[in-house]
């Protein structure tokens, strides 16, 4: 007797190996279309994933995030960032060691230390700002990561002058060489790493971790003395099992909170400025209320609060260009079901941020860059989804905004600094993230009336 099969949402009927093509070159545009086409649920086939659900309507996307881990699994749904945060990290994994993970490292990222790393992010986008080019354009996605780098490592590891530039130095050329797209998506071909992107990965993956056992070394004979080094907050947790945490686990947590939190300030970060210099009248109203807030003297942390329109301008651009907008799910048994559809088990299914933050009936001329629609309101639950939701939302989206909101700030206070083009880029994938196309181009250049 034929076993029947489930029915899914309609979507696109190409191949998948076409389909993965399409979203690699040109994300946002694929999801508009298929949005556009198909409404609020839709299924891809993406290679290597297989059938995707993807959701955005407010309901839809409540049953995802509220699901229980027993239903929906987070972990297993995103095993291709093992390539880059191993297989012991928070984000790629599922049940108590998640967890657990995810209870050490929240409080980390509390309301309470905020303000210092919106300090370390002032002085050191200040600092960095000073060497940059006045003289001709320049992309400014490579120099913000290295400021959103030195920040972390400041906040999170305490590292000496002679350790920042070495960790920061590996920890950059192995997330350049993981997001090579060869081996982002096919990390276990060819059956030799000797070749290649391949080979070019192994040893930058070998010469960063070799340099993190080291600093955990001298950290159990050496502890830090203050509450921030997380390498020795790491080696004294009280884990459930009771047992000490193991050189690789060491390290996949240290490349999460580095790594990923570089990646996500960096290019969510950059869509910000995208949009705003493109627009000459936002950024002329923020160098405004920078100017009435700080009264001409210099930034600090206490005038960021009263930033309301800057905060605005941030909030919007984080609406109009999610740099995850793909929060996928892996169903693990029959039972569940979105827009009417019963999904099998071994599908995956997600959360759809793009089409979720463009939807009219949330936000009204959905694709207008449009600050003004912050001011005096919040966004309905389950409308503004840019770092998650639920159980599995991430831990560090207040410590991420309030870091974008001070760079921001600075960066915006240099009258010089313009677009170089005045259209925002349409995008591109680089890992699982979507960044702007060509860097987010830029000039120092004062402009002579």
């Amino acid at each position: 007797m034929k076993r029947s099969r489930c029915r899914l949402p309609p979507g696109p009927a190409a191949p998948a190996l076409v389909q993965s093509v399409r979203f690699l070159r040109a994300p946002y545009a694929m999801l508009a279309g298929q949005h556009a086409r198909f409404g609020d649920v839709f299924t891809l086939r993406l290679a290597g994933t297989g059938a995707l659900v993807m959701v955005s309507d407010p309901q839809g996307i409540r049953s995802i995030v509220a699901a229980p881990p027993d239903v929906l699994a987070a972990g297993r749904a995103r095993r291709i960032l093992d390539v880059v945060y191993g297989t012991h990290s928070l984000l790629t994994r599922d049940g108590r060691e998640q967890a657990w993970q995810r209870r050490f490292l929240t409080p980390l990222f509390h309301r309470s230390h905020i303000a210092r790393g919106q300090r370390l992010a002032l002085e050191a986008t200040r600092e960095a700002m000073a060497t940059w080019p006045g003289d001709r354009p320049f992309p400014l996605v490579p120099r913000l990561m290295s400021v959103t780098t030195d920040v972390l490592l400041q906040k999170f590891l305490e590292a000496g002058r002679d350790d920042s530039p070495r960790i920061k130095e590996l920890l950059l050329a192995f997330v350049e060489a993981a997001h090579q797209p060869l081996v982002f998506h096919l990390p276990r071909f060819p059956p030799t790493s000797a070749v290649g992107p391949w080979r070019r990965y192994g040893h930058a993956r070998d010469r960063l971790d070799r340099c993190l056992r080291e600093l955990c070394a001298t950290r159990r004979v050496l502890p830090c003395a203050t509450d921030d080094d997380l390498v020795t907050a790491l080696l004294r947790a009280d884990r459930p099992d009771g047992a000490p945490l193991d050189d690789e686990t060491l390290r996949d947590i240290l490349v999460v909170v580095l790594g990923s939190g570089a990646e996500t300030v960096t290019y969510s970060l950059a869509w910000t400025m995208e949009a705003i210099l493109a627009h000459q009248e936002t950024a002329d109203r923020i160098r405004a209320e920078l100017r009435r807030v700080t009264g001409g003297s210099p930034l600090t942390v206490d005038h960021l609060s009263r930033l309301t329109y800057l905060t605005a301008a941030v909030t919007e651009a984080l609406r109009l260009y999610p740099i995850n907008p793909i929060v996928p799910r892996r169903v693990l048994g029959p039972g569940f079901t979105v827009a009417g559809f019963p999904l099998p088990a071994g599908v995956h299914v997600a959360v759809n941020g793009f089409g979720a933050q463009r939807r009219a009936a949330a936000f009204p001329d959905p694709c207008r860059f449009r600050p003004e629609r912050w001011l005096d309101k919040r966004p309905a639950p389950c409308t503004w989804v840019p770092f998650g939701g639920g159980a599995r939302k991430c831990i560090a989206a207040h410590f991420a905004l309030a870091e974008i909101q001070a760079m921001a700030a600075s960066l915006l206070l240099e009258e010089s600094l313009r677009p170089a083009t005045p259209v925002v880029s349409p995008g591109r994938l680089v890992g699982d993230m979507i960044v702007p196309s060509e860097g987010t181009v830029v000039t120092m250049t004062p402009h002579t009336p």
